[in-house]
């Protein structure tokens, strides 16, 4: 289940040149997925925890990428049958965290996206007001508005100067 963003969120998203990867297997960012998806189960997110859950998608591709690089070079040692089970338990975790990974992703983008439709949407309403046009008795009551507030502050002055003598 994956639950809403906090309005909070920032869109910004900063790329890095070179991902941190500690382990050229690619298990390395199972520990990560699995502390980043654990840690916080309600998805509160913060603009740095946001920038966080990108930079997690993103190390993640690129070990997913090295992997399918590394699967296409020929194996010279077959694995044992217990050795090919815990690499698919294995395997299973992993598709497990990338799965939650990713919906926290698109969760993340849905959230932007709907904010972005809501500012959409505000710009849009203030674009009508302001192209309507103004009413006599609209310009009426600006004017006296207007005329009420110079007075006041002609009033104040007055006051002022008064004091001052």
């Amino acid at each position: 289940a994956v639950t809403s963003l906090s309005p909070s969120m920032a869109a910004s998203v900063e790329t890095s040149s070179s991902p941190n990867l500690t382990n050229k297997e690619g298990a390395s960012l199972t520990m990560v997925s699995e502390n980043s998806l654990e840690s916080s189960p309600s998805l509160n997110l913060s603009p740095s925890s946001d920038k966080r859950l990108w930079s997690n998608l993103r190390n993640r591709i690129d070990v997913l990428l090295e992997e399918k690089n590394r699967d296409r070079k020929p194996i010279v040692n077959s694995p044992l049958k217990s050795q090919m089970v815990a690499g698919e338990t294995e395997r299973a975790k992993r598709l497990k965290n990338d799965s939650m990974l990713l919906l926290k992703g698109f969760d993340s983008v849905s959230h932007t996206l709907s904010q972005l439709s809501s500012n959409l949407d505000n710009a849009l309403q203030g674009v009508r007001e302001l192209a309507k046009p103004r009413t006599l008795s609209e310009i009426h009551h600006s004017n006296l508005k207007a005329e009420e507030i110079q007075r006041q502050q002609k009033e104040e002055e007055e006051e002022e100067e008064e004091e001052e003598e």
